[in-house]
C-alpha cells in the first residue's frame, strides 16, 4: 500500500479502510498485544546487517520500520488521550517519510526501537483495555481521514501492526508470517 500525500482525504480514507480490513475477524486488542512478541521472534538471532537491509531501493529497512512503529505508537498514545479527554479533537496527520528522514531512522538500532515500541504499547494497552462502550464511541477528527471513533482507530492501529510485521518478515525472508495485503 502506498501512503497518499497529506491532504488527499479520499486516499487517506481508502488507506485507513484497507489497513483496518487486515484485522478481519481478529480482536484488534489481541493483535496489538501480540505485535511486540512477533517482532521480537523475527529479530531473534539476526545480524545487525540484516536489520539495515532495504526491502527494495527507496524502501525502509527493518530498523526503519521499527523506528517508525515506535514513533507511531507515540502518535497513537497522544491521539487516544486526546479523544478521551476532548470533544472531537483534531488528530493531526504526519508525514512518515519526513519523520524517518528527520528522525534519522537509518542511524537507529532495531532492538532499541523495538524496546521503545514494546514499552509504549504495554502502556497504551493498559489504557485501551479500560475503555467503556461510551469511550469506544468517542470521536476524533483525523487531519486527512476525517471523523473516526476510538473503535475504528484501534482497528487501523492493529492493521498497521499486521502490515509492518509482514513487512519485517518479508525483508528478513521469513515466510512464516503471512502478508495479509
Amino acid at each position: 500500500m502506498t501512503t497518499p500525500p497529506l491532504g488527499d482525504a479520499a486516499g487517506w480514507r481508502a488507506l485507513g479502510d484497507a489497513v483496518a480490513a487486515r484485522v478481519g475477524e481478529q480482536d484488534p486488542l489481541a493483535v496489538l498485544e501480540e505485535s511486540g512478541a512477533r517482532l521480537a521472534a523475527l529479530l531473534a538471532g539476526r545480524a545487525a546487517a540484516e536489520m539495515q537491509r532495504l526491502e527494495a531501493p527507496g524502501r525502509w529497512s527493518v530498523t526503519a520500520v521499527l523506528e517508525h512503529l515506535a514513533d507511531a505508537e507515540l502518535v497513537f498514545a497522544y491521539r487516544l488521550r486526546q479523544v478521551l479527554t476532548l470533544d472531537a479533537p483534531r488528530l493531526e496527520s504526519f508525514d512518515q517519510d519526513r519523520w524517518a528522514e528527520r528522525g534519522r531512522y537509518v542511524d537507529g538500532d532495531a532492538h532499541d526501537a523495538l524496546a521503545v515500541f514494546v514499552a509504549l504499547r504495554r502502556r497504551n494497552l493498559g489504557l485501551w483495555r479500560t475503555l467503556t462502550d461510551a469511550d469506544w464511541a468517542r470521536v476524533g477528527v483525523h487531519g486527512d481521514r476525517g471523523p473516526e471513533t476510538l473503535r475504528s482507530l484501534v482497528r487501523i492501529i492493529a492493521g498497521h501492526d499486521l502490515a509492518h510485521v509482514a513487512q519485517v518478515a518479508r525483508i528478513l525472508g521469513d515466510g512464516t508470517v503471512a502478508d495479509a495485503g
